[in-house]
């Protein structure tokens, strides 16, 4: 279903139970190439400016619409962001990465 979707939407709400998330789902819409609409939490602030993903706006109906509306008016922006986005999972955030971010994070603690 994500697949088929134009742009993906991560409207969590800028509490205390959210603050510190970092939502799965923002990461899955980028690794199919596909731009993101946030709320400020601090991790989505972080994946959306990163990346060049999406854009993280103001909890509101009214900033969501009009940032989807942004989106969906303009194609051409709309891949380029989500191929934008897809290059950041891949480098940042993809399994290969991530290893070779945990072996060199091990490797400061082997002594021979």
């Amino acid at each position: 279903a994500i697949a088929g979707a134009a742009i993906g939407l991560s409207p969590l709400p800028p509490n205390d139970v959210f603050r510190t998330n970092s939502p799965t789902k923002v990461l899955e819409y980028f690794n199919l190439e596909i731009p993101a609409i946030t709320t400020r939490t601090p991790e989505q602030v972080y994946m959306v400016e990163a990346s060049g993903g999406g854009k993280a706006v103001e909890y509101s109906p009214a900033t969501f619409a009009e940032a989807i509306t942004d989106l969906l008016n303009d194609p051409t922006v709309r891949r380029q962001v989500g191929k934008t986005a897809k290059k950041f999972v891949v480098r940042h955030r993809s399994y290969d990465s991530i290893f070779e971010h945990v072996v060199k994070y091990y490797n400061k603690f082997i002594t021979n």
